[in-house]
């Protein structure tokens, strides 16, 4: 499961700023200047940093650990993820990261102190990946997204990755540091255990 994500602007958008042939031959001398011509096109959209900015916004705007402000950043990330991710091929990539919370263990691995780190998700019994997928904001070593990221020229998001996205804010992640010379061990498929 993963989902690709357009840079580009919503089409919507894009056609609010298109400029058509009747639209040009309306438009008064003065506007058809060099400069008007070639006018940049719309802006383009990183969806995913848009979404991560919002998550970020949730989690600072409900800090503490008291079970209100815990229950609030659960209900509006989960609110927020169901917008962003609604459409079809979303909605089955928002169901599977669910499952992930629900079934996995997701540990943040942090080397110290480079304070490098990396999501570390329990693989399903049987998957290829030695027993757990490493996630990165941008790469996940799952076999869903390494298809999904070739084959698309846009940002790509598994399953995996949209999991330890929400995790923080769903209080569904822990914590285990290692020393840095770990680190390299921990990201292979023949890692020592993180329990």
């Amino acid at each position: 499961l993963a989902h690709t994500l357009s840079t580009r602007a919503p089409r919507h958008l894009a056609r609010a700023h298109a400029w058509t042939s009747a639209d040009a031959a309306e438009a008064p001398r003065a506007m058809e200047t060099p400069e008007r011509a070639a006018a940049p096109p719309p802006p383009t959209v990183d969806p995913l940093r848009a979404f991560d900015g919002a998550l970020a916004w949730i989690a600072r705007e409900h800090p503490g650990d008291k079970q209100a402000a815990r229950d609030a950043r659960r209900d509006k990330a989960l609110r927020l993820a169901n917008d962003v991710f609604a459409g079809e091929d979303g909605r089955e990539l928002l169901d599977g990261a669910i499952e992930v919370l629900e079934r996995r263990t997701l540990r943040r691995v942090v080397a110290r102190p480079s304070s490098r780190n990396f999501v570390a998700v329990d693989a399903p019994a049987g998957a290829a990946a030695g027993g757990r997928y490493c996630v990165f904001d941008d790469f996940c070593s799952c076999s869903a997204f390494a298809r999904a990221a070739a084959l698309a020229p846009t940002p790509a998001i598994c399953k995996h990755m949209l999991a330890a996205r929400l995790a923080p804010l769903v209080d569904c992640i822990e914590e285990k540091e290692i020393a840095d010379d770990q680190y390299h061990a921990h990201l292979s498929c023949f890692y020592p255990s993180l329990a």
